[in-house]
């Protein structure tokens, strides 16, 4: 119950403040506000996909535990399979959404010329954001089309696929659908990583050569507070980049590992692959956190108090 509520609010206030920004014209249509309409829409995508993946499981996992029930004991064989794949869809669809974040941001800070001038950017933007969703349910339409096993995880009020090689099979065959996860999983978050690292560096690179050029050119004092103001905004971006990066290897990357674990190996430890599917779990719940904490006006305020 905490956890829905903490990643309901946070997602709720994220949703509000996005919509604000975009009726305050941060999100619009031209110049700068093109380049923000880009991110925020994938913002918006990534919010809106969190907060459906929060109040189409959570409630089913609040309610067993409320009743001292099993999901299977709640709702049958047939909502255990629902629950897995929603947590699949929506796991993978935040995923595939933090990605093209990342690469957004590549080809904004390292080609701002060519990015700007683009005709087609949201065109690509919607194609985009609908090949993740698809890609996503067709990972999410594993268990009820029996391709993976939804299997009851500990306390017994939630439902996700069996990582394990299927029952019976060996090999590639038994193994087939935890290596596909592990693979596209692996390949969401390795483009991330390496994305906000080019990010990180090229904003680095950004940061001192603007230093260097300010501090040999004259200035006046209101020059030098909107310098230094100018340079607080570029390191509070690199510094949300870098928790970004942090929150997403720190919750995404267990569970594809356990995945080609189990995948390659006969062995299997249960409870890691509980600890890794809850680490998981947290990635919705955070990542709303994240955007509202890391916008350059609640810094402000944090420097205002200190």
């Amino acid at each position: 119950a905490v956890m829905f509520s903490v990643g309901l609010l946070g997602n709720l206030l994220a949703l509000a403040m996005l919509i604000r920004t975009n009726s305050s014209g941060g999100g619009g249509s031209g110049g700068n506000g093109r380049e923000l309409g880009a991110f925020y829409t994938l913002v918006l995508a990534l919010t809106v996909t969190d907060l459906l993946g929060t109040c189409l499981t959570s409630p089913v996992a609040i309610t067993a535990y409320g009743r001292n029930l099993t999901v299977p004991a709640l709702g049958g064989a047939g909502l255990c399979t629902s629950m897995a794949a929603c947590m699949l869809f929506f796991g993978a669809a935040t995923q595939g959404i933090v990605c093209a974040m990342a690469v957004e941001r590549v080809l904004c800070i390292s080609a701002p010329f060519a990015y700007a001038g683009s005709a087609h950017r949201d065109v690509v933007l919607r194609v985009t954001l609908g090949l993740i969703f698809a890609g996503a349910a067709l990972l999410g339409a594993a268990p009820p089309l029996g391709i993976a096993d939804a299997v009851v995880y500990e306390p017994g009020t939630w439902c996700y696929v069996d990582m394990r090689p299927r029952g019976g099979r060996d090999g590639v065959s038994g193994a087939a659908f935890p290596l596909a996860y592990a693979s596209v999983m692996a390949t969401l978050t390795l483009v991330t990583v390496v994305c906000n690292a080019c990010v990180m560096v090229t904003l680095g690179r950004m940061i001192r050569r603007k230093r260097v050029l300010q501090a040999a050119g004259p200035g006046g004092a209101a020059g030098a507070r909107e310098r230094r103001r100018q340079h607080r905004q570029e390191e509070d971006n690199l510094t949300l980049l870098v928790s970004i990066t942090l929150v997403s290897l720190v919750c995404t990357t267990p569970l594809t590992v356990r995945a080609i674990v189990n995948a390659v190996t006969s062995k299997s430890d249960y409870n890691r692959d509980l600890n890794a599917l809850r680490l998981h779990a947290f990635n919705p719940i955070l990542d709303p956190w994240m955007y509202l904490l890391g916008r350059h006006s609640f810094f402000v305020r944090i420097r205002r108090f200190v």
